[in-house]
């Protein structure tokens, strides 16, 4: 056992990440196409299996506090899902270059906050331009 601790204390990290997606796109014309998508994401982490003794270590850091860090686990447990819209319209310009604008709608929830709830809505538009060779 080393003076602050042991190479045996352990700890496990538990990540889940599910998602999933649809897409859809239409050709009006040879120029241009429209296209929508819609993609959800719902992930959850934490920290589990560390307890710290203080009574097992030889000495203590000062300000160290080992039983705050042992009730890690109780507040690293995050879940959060993200539902994540795009609809827009792509034209070709030429050959080699096009064009795409989109809105956008994200809805995020926090269901889980840790230090601050950062559940929400947001609007927004995109504009690309791409270059094909």
């Amino acid at each position: 056992m080393g003076q602050f601790g042991s190479l045996k204390d352990s700890m496990e990290n538990r990540n889940n990440e599910h998602s999933a997606w649809t897409s859809i796109q239409m050709r009006l014309t040879d120029q241009i196409s429209t296209y929508g998508q819609v993609v959800m994401t719902e992930a959850s982490s934490g920290f589990t299996g560390l307890n710290l003794d203080p009574a097992k270590v030889s000495a203590i850091p000062a300000g160290f506090d080992y039983r705050a860090v042992s009730d890690l686990g109780n507040y690293s447990r995050l879940r959060m899902r993200w539902w994540n819209t795009e609809v827009g319209v792509r034209q070709m310009l030429g050959k080699s270059f096009q064009f795409d604008s989109a809105l956008t709608y994200d809805r995020y929830r926090d269901s889980q906050p840790y230090l601050e709830d950062y559940s929400g809505k947001h609007w927004g538009a995109q504009f690309r331009v791409h270059y094909f060779f």
